[in-house]
C-alpha cells in the first residue's frame, strides 16, 4: 500500500502510516455510504414493487445515516489530532465537528416515532378495536 502511494503521489508524508490510513479512509467513506445507499434504494424499489414494503428499510437507511456522521466526524478529528497533535476542546469547535452527528441522531429518533406510528396506526385498522366486548 505504501509503495502505490508513493508511486502515484509521491514521498510519505511526515505524519505517517495512521495518517495515510485515516485519510484514505476518510476520502473513500462518502463512495461507501453512497453505493450502500444505491444498493438499499434499490432493494426498497423492489420491494415496493411487490408490496412488502415496511419501515424497517426506511430506519436502516436513516441508521446507516448517523452511522456516516459518526463516522465522518471521528475521522476529521482523528486527522485534526495526527495532524496539529492537540484537539482544543472549545464550544465552537466541538459544536462545528459534532454538531451534525447529534442533529442526525435527533433525525432518526423522529424518524423512527414516525415510522412507529405509521405501523401503529396500520395495526389498529386490521383488527377489532373493541377488545372488552
Amino acid at each position: 500500500m505504501l509503495l502505490s502511494y508513493q508511486k502515484m503521489t509521491g514521498p510519505l508524508p511526515d505524519q505517517g502510516l495512521l495518517w495515510l490510513i485515516t485519510k484514505t479512509l476518510d476520502e473513500v467513506l462518502p463512495w461507501i455510504l453512497i453505493s450502500l445507499f444505491s444498493f438499499a434504494l434499490s432493494l426498497g424499489v423492489l420491494r415496493w414493487k411487490e408490496g412488502s414494503f415496511t419501515g424497517r428499510s426506511v430506519l436502516l437507511l436513516g441508521l446507516s445515516g448517523v452511522v456516516y456522521t459518526f463516522a465522518d466526524a471521528i475521522l476529521k478529528v482523528t486527522l485534526q489530532v495526527i495532524t496539529e497533535g492537540d484537539y482544543v476542546l472549545v464550544v465552537s469547535q466541538v459544536s462545528e465537528d459534532w454538531g451534525l452527528p447529534v442533529f442526525s441522531v435527533i433525525l432518526y429518533y423522529l424518524l423512527r416515532t414516525v415510522v412507529q406510528s405509521f405501523s401503529d396506526g396500520d395495526d389498529l385498522g386490521s383488527g377489532n378495536r373493541f377488545w372488552g366486548v
